[in-house]
Parts: C-alpha cells; structure tokens; sequence
C-alpha cells in the first residue's frame, strides 16, 4: 500500500497520524524545556509575590481610601495628596531601616568582631558549625533594631577616626587613651552630651558583643566622659504639673457640648491625667484596649517606653461621678465616634471636616505634635504661661496628686509604669503642706 492510501486510511478510521521517532523525541525535548521554565517563573514570582504581598496590600489599601474622600475644594484635595506622598515615603524609609539595620550591622562586624571561622574551629560537628554562622544574628537581637542601627554608627565613626588619626586596627581593641582623646575631640563640636555618650556606648557595645573586655569601663575613660557631661551641663527647667483646678476648669468649659474635637480633647486630658500616660502610649490606645465596668475602666498599654521585652501594661480608672471623670468623658467620646467596642481603631482620631460637619477618619489618628497643640491649647487660657507647661505636665499632674494624697508607693510606680524610685520622683511636685510636714515633726 502506497504512503497516500495509508495516510487516507488512517484519517478515515479517526486514527491520529504516526509521527516519525526523531519528531517526537524533539517534541517531547521541547515540551520538558519549557515545563521547566514556565515552573522556574512560578517559584520565582511566588517569592517575590511573598516579600511584596504586604506592601501591596497596604498601597491598594491606602489608594482605595484616597479614591473615597471628597473634599470641598480642590486645594484640600492637593494637599491631601502630597501628604499622603509624604507619610508613603517616611513608611518605606522606617521600614527598611527597621529590616536593614541587623543585616547592616552584621556585615560590618563581620570583619573585625564577629569571628565566625575563628568560632568554627572550636567545634567538628558540622552542625554545630552551622549554628555558629547565624549565632551573629542572636546577638544583634539583643538590642532593637533602632539601638543596632545607632550603636553601628557610632561605631563607624569611632573606626573612621581611627583609621585617619590612627590606623585602622586601633579601633579594636581599643586602649583607652585614644577612647578618651577621641571624646575630647567630640567635645569641641558638641552641644550636649548625646554623641559623646554614643560614641562610649556604641565601642563598649562592639567590645560586647566580640566577647571582650570594654575599655570604656577604664578609669581615664570614664573620667573624661563625666568631664565632659559638667562642661556641656545645662539647668534642667521641668515643666509645670498640671492640676486638678486646671481640668475642672476645661471639663466646665466643655459642659455638654456635642463638638467632636472638644469631646477628643477631653478625652485626652482627663485620661492622660488619671492615667499617668505618655503621650506616644495614648496615642497608641485602641478602642477595643479599653474595657468598662460600673466602678472603673481598665486600659490595655501593649508597649512603653521602660517595657523593653513587651510584657504590656494595664491601667485601672475609676468611676468619680465628677464633670471631671475620665471614664465618662472616654464613654461619650467613644459614643459620637460611632466606634463599636471591639473595633480595632486607635481611640484619638483625626478629624475631617465635611460639608455635614466634623467626622473621624477611619483608622489614621493623630501625630505628637498635633497631640501637643491640642492639648495645651486647650488649657492655654487657665494657666499662667503656657510654656511652662507640655505634655509631660498630665502624667506629672496626675502622679503629684496622687503622692500628695498618700497613695501607696508600689501602687504609685506601678500605675506610671516605673521601675525606680528616682524615675517616679522626677514627675512628683510636693505640696507647702507636704513640705511643711518635715518642719512640723522635727517639734522645734
């Protein structure tokens, strides 16, 4: 039978056409190949999809808030827009310093600190071995990475001052002399204390971290240092605390207003006050941080300024039944919110005005300085002189009230947060009458 009467057979019957060997080994070739390829793009786009997702997820999110808002004029809409620029850049900057810092840090200590294939040779298990190679990164864990990224430059500039002054391999170990002629030298551009501080605790942090005595504990070390700290001494000037007349006064001026923002200002007053709060803690307050009964409400801080391993805190508020009881003001703030108690919102929020009048925003609150304005603003007419006042006056108010009415002294520390008595005493103004005490019981 003829090749054109097989082929015709063949269609006929529906049979496919056999192809000849080498063809179908090419094919099969062919399709192994970009199998292989198409695989290779799936797991390299399944990583980078991983490392980016929440980026993404965040600009989608923020674009899609932006495209809701509407604004009376369209110099709001711009200026609304380039902030949004703004905070985009600064969340990118603080993030990638936050996941550059340890790497930073490691490979710049590689070298001269971190001996690693010094460190192998102890052991011959290979895991063991292996355990040795990432041993830098527990140890950087030790500080957060802000400390990391500011002791590292510190350390640099110690490295750097060396290698031109020096040479390079006086920087570690370090001898003293050249530690203290190193800080004079600082002292001469320095304004405070900060970078000569830096600059001890950065070297005394490397030398840690190798495992080798600090030099900065010498006494030709210290000695300058401390002479260094009597030349750039300043007075210290602590704020005013505020008191109770000074809230009484705000909370009457208030009255029943129905007002967002004097409702939020309030708010932030009375509990920074009964509270002992930083500001930075209650601008970090979320609605469903705070939990109320009949007699009080309790407060969730997840992070303070002393609370290095993130245990968290909790502060207790009672009930007092005055116009100027923090709790009440939190429940009718929480109210005119329209927030549900377990929404997971920051509790200060900024405000946006409307054609219908003052409305929260949906989730951003508001920033230290608009936070300070606020508030002192808002006491500005019942003082004195504003600027002898800050922030720090609410949780030095609320602590001067409560040592003055003799409230237990663990219980004082541990409703501020403090761990030491000198910490806690900074914030406390002793009554006349607590002073005249002393006086009274000496019976002269």
């Amino acid at each position: 039978m003829s090749t054109q009467a097989s082929t015709a057979e063949n269609r006929d019957t529906g049979e496919p056409t056999p192809m000849p060997p080498g063809v179908a080994s090419l094919l099969t070739n062919i399709t192994g190949s970009i199998s292989t390829v198409v695989e290779s793009k799936l797991a390299q786009f399944k990583r980078e999809l991983s490392l980016d997702n929440s980026e993404a997820i965040d600009n989608a999110a923020k674009k899609a808030r932006g495209d809701t808002y509407e604004f009376r004029k369209p110099g709001n809409k711009q200026q609304f827009e380039h902030e949004e620029k703004v905070l985009d850049h600064l969340e990118v900057s603080l993030d990638a310093l936050s996941k550059g810092s340890i790497e930073k840090a490691k490979k710049s200590l590689k070298q001269d600190i971190f001996q690693v294939e010094q460190w192998k040779t102890q052991f011959n298990s290979l895991a063991l071995k292996n355990l040795c190679e990432t041993l830098p990164d527990v140890m950087l864990a030790s500080k957060v990475g802000s400390t990391v990224s500011k002791y590292l430059n510190g350390w640099i500039r110690w490295k750097n001052w060396c290698s031109a002054n020096l040479t390079m391999d006086a920087a570690f170990p370090a001898n003293p002399i050249h530690i203290a002629v190193y800080l004079r030298s600082l002292l001469d551009g320095a304004k405070t204390t900060a970078p000569l501080e830096t600059a001890v605790y950065s070297i005394r942090w490397a030398h840690t971290l190798s495992g080798t005595e600090s030099p900065t504990a010498h006494p030709l070390v210290q000695s300058t240092l401390e002479g260094c700290r009597r030349i750039l001494a300043k007075p210290k000037s602590p704020k005013d605390p505020v008191n109770f007349e000074i809230l009484s006064k705000l909370a009457s001026s208030i009255g029943q207003s129905n007002n967002l923002s004097d409702l939020r200002l309030l708010c932030m007053c009375l509990v920074s006050f009964a509270g002992f709060l930083r500001i930075s803690e209650l601008l970090n307050v979320k609605i469903n941080d705070i939990s109320f009964t009949d007699t009080h409400m309790e407060i969730k801080i997840h992070k303070r300024k002393n609370d290095q391993f993130r245990e968290g805190h909790s502060v207790v508020i009672a009930r007092s039944g005055k116009i100027t009881c923090p709790v009440a003001a939190t429940e009718r703030y929480i109210l005119y919110l329209g927030e549900p108690c377990y929404s997971e919102n920051v509790l200060i929020r900024r405000l946006q005005h409307t054609k219908e009048g003052l409305i929260p925003h949906k989730h951003l609150g508001i920033s230290y300085t608009t936070a300070k304005d606020l508030m002192l603003g808002g006491i500005k007419q019942f003082v004195g002189n504003i600027s002898d006042f800050g922030t720090h006056s609410f949780r030095a108010g609320g602590a001067t009230a409560a040592a003055n009415s003799n409230v237990n002294e663990r219980c004082l520390a541990r409703h501020g947060g403090w761990k030491s008595t000198s910490s806690k005493d900074r914030y406390i103004v002793d009554s006349l009458s607590m002073k005249l005490d002393v006086a009274r019981s000496l019976g002269v």
